[in-house]
């Protein structure tokens, strides 16, 4: 491992699927979606971001919030080269077949591209294909994100989130690791890359698996058994609401050893559930967090989504929808003449020499640089990474530099 930065499709939802189907929304005029300026004259491009916006299982509306922070800003200073943004947000309700609809919805509307989106299933992902309109800087949580060849990752996802993880706990000392998971393939496949991780950093044995199904009440009898026989590191690998009462119940089972998370299941309201038991927990990130202050990147993103929404979450899932709209923005502003989905597409096939992103760094086109992992085509070098991260006083710190994870 060199010092310098999926929950898999198909989630094993069972009662989830049943829980109803959100329609898809406009997100123009009092949004920000159809800001424009007096300089934002030319014909309006058409984005699309895909979000699950108020299911009690798991949601994050503050991706949304993020999305239209970045398209309120861009059109105030003049759109995209004089094209105006207008934004649709679409509601996948964790519904695989409403996920499928917010894909259709982009290729019916003509969309330039689906933007900074969090994906649980992805098998819409092929009518984007079939439609030349790429798919840019979503949450790696899907399989499609690191394969589909009109698919543009801005980091690794869940690679790098739970190899992160489990090279926390091996750098904290930890020997003998337990990891909690939520009952979807995609925290089995979570559970995968952080055995691959702690194998390959040199970790001895098989992290122990304890499933601890989403939307229990507590978590007592779960924690018993992951930090029985020894265990002094617990990864947790679930979705944000199930968080706080793992680690309590795990502080509550007298455990004092390692407890890792991932950053885009930190936000303030995490925290505060925790409590004091959120103190010194170790975090695995992928972009800067907000306290990195002497990051201008990061100071815009604050800025702009306290101007669109002050209370909304600034966590990881902002961050990420930010980020890939940041990378949206910097390839179209590229482009001569029209901003189409063809001519946006061969834009980010053309990114040979690096862009910086403010949140996450440098980037190039994975259509310009050989594939560190072979089988995820999309991913590079300068994309599969960590940032070490803690909770202390009651926020998100990186305690180190970037992690480049050498494959």
């Amino acid at each position: 491992m060199v010092v310098r930065k999926r929950l898999q499709c198909c989630l094993a939802l069972g009662s989830l699927v049943m829980m109803g189907i959100a329609g898809c929304s406009s997100s123009g005029g009092s949004s920000g979606g159809n800001s424009t300026v007096a300089s934002a004259s030319k014909s309006p491009i058409n984005v699309e971001i895909i979000a699950v916006l108020s299911n009690p299982a798991f949601s994050d509306p503050e991706a949304a919030v993020a999305a239209k922070a970045y398209v309120k800003e861009a059109n105030a200073a003049g759109g995209i080269n004089g094209h105006p943004i207008n934004l649709d947000v679409c509601d996948s309700n964790l519904n695989p077949n409403q996920e499928t609809a917010c894909f259709q919805q982009a290729v019916t509307d003509h969309d330039v591209a689906v933007v900074g989106s969090f994906l649980l299933f992805g098998t819409g992902m092929k009518l984007l294909q079939a439609a030349g309109i790429p798919f840019i800087g979503g949450n790696g949580t899907t399989l499609a994100e690191f394969t589909n060849p009109i698919a543009f990752p801005a980091d690794s996802g869940e690679i790098g989130w739970y190899y992160g993880e489990a090279a926390l706990m091996k750098h904290a000392g930890v020997t003998k690791p337990a990891i909690m998971i939520c009952n979807t393939a995609a925290c089995d496949l979570g559970a995968e890359y952080a055995q691959d991780e702690w194998t390959r950093s040199g970790g001895r044995g098989t992290i122990k698996k304890i499933l601890a199904p989403m939307a229990e009440a507590q978590y007592t009898a779960q924690a018993a058994s992951a930090v029985s026989g020894g265990t002094n590191g617990v990864l947790l690998d679930a979705p944000t609401q199930s968080i706080p009462k793992m680690v309590t119940d795990l502080r509550q089972a007298s455990f004092k050893g390692q407890i890792g998370l991932i950053d885009s299941f930190v936000d303030t309201s995490t925290v505060s559930a925790m409590g004091s038991y959120a103190n010194g927990l170790l975090v695995s990130g992928l972009l800067d967090p907000v306290t990195q202050t002497s990051n201008p990147g990061v100071e815009a993103f604050v800025k702009a989504m306290n101007s669109e929404d002050p209370s909304a979450p600034k966590d990881g899932l902002a961050e990420h929808s930010w980020n890939g709209f940041d990378l949206f923005g910097q390839v179209a502003k590229t482009i001569k003449g029209n901003i189409t989905a063809a001519s946006l597409l061969k834009a980010l096939q053309n990114v040979t020499k690096p862009i910086t992103l403010g949140l996450s760094g440098p980037w190039v086109s994975p259509s310009a640089s050989n594939a560190p992992m072979k089988q995820y085509p999309r991913l590079t070098k300068d994309t599969i990474s960590y940032v070490p991260e803690k909770i202390e006083g009651g926020q998100l710190v990186a305690t180190g530099a970037r992690v480049y994870l050498t494959p």
